[in-house]
């Protein structure tokens, strides 16, 4: 029988800026356009990892006898 894969580890969630600091001056990048970015990357690759493992569960399925 082949086993499921194990959930994947997935990276922390950036930490959000606190609003005190920005310090509202317009820069360019702001503190929070930089998190913003890093929440975005971070869901791209919390995509790519999931859907990794969504694969690699279909493979174990279609391979034959899955043991939960």
């Amino acid at each position: 029988m082949t086993k499921l894969p194990p959930e994947p580890s997935l990276p922390p969630q950036p930490e959000k800026p606190d609003p005190s600091e920005c310090c509202g001056s317009g820069c360019i990048p702001c503190i929070m356009d930089l998190y913003e970015e890093k929440l975005a990357e971070w869901g791209e690759e919390v995509a790519r990892i999931k859907a990794e493992h969504e694969r690699a569960v279909r493979r174990a399925r279609e391979a034959g006898g899955v043991d939960a």
